[in-house]
């Protein structure tokens, strides 16, 4: 258990977790910690699962975890935490590569593309949009790639440059 940014990334360094769990914010600057610690993680120990529990609805936060891509993270509200078996399932599901998405995130996001306010949204195919929804629902890799009938090695999407939402 860490009490701020620097603390987490210490513990990070020195523990190599299969999973952070953190929050949105913590101090020191109080404003993005866990998001600035997820971006940095998948650049520096990208096989390490993060999951980052907001507090309220942040579509900011949301896509700064999701940026560089869903493998591995998934993004919670903690008022729609019902059970701890939710939480843990979270973070079994990234642990082992997957994603995870409170559906009212995606719901936000769905809204913001529709406003024309987020490019990188707006870029996605209707089969990009539909394994968001898949992830955004918790479906592991049998489950979606039976739904979208593919199977688990097949290629979903295209591959992108980078700096595109990659799912």
């Amino acid at each position: 258990m860490c009490t701020n940014g620097d603390d987490l990334e210490t513990a990070i360094t020195a523990l190599q977790p299969d999973v952070v769990l953190t929050g949105v914010r913590m101090p020191p600057s109080g404003v993005d910690e866990g998001i600035r610690i997820a971006v940095r993680l998948r650049d520096t120990n990208p096989e390490i699962g993060v999951v980052v529990l907001g507090d309220h609805l942040d579509p900011s936060s949301v896509l700064g975890v999701l940026c560089t891509g869903t493998r591995r993270r998934a993004y919670l509200l903690t008022e729609r935490i019902r059970t701890y078996h939710s939480l843990i399932g979270a973070i079994e599901t990234v642990a082992t590569g997957g994603s995870v998405l409170d559906p009212l995130i995606v719901d936000a996001l769905n809204q913001i593309r529709e406003l024309g306010a987020c490019h990188r949204l707006s870029e996605l195919t209707q089969r990009e949009r539909e394994v968001l929804s898949k992830i955004a629902l918790g479906d592991g890799n049998d489950a979606s790639a039976g739904s979208l009938a593919v199977t688990k090695r097949d290629r979903i999407a295209p591959r992108r440059p980078p700096g595109h939402l990659a799912l």
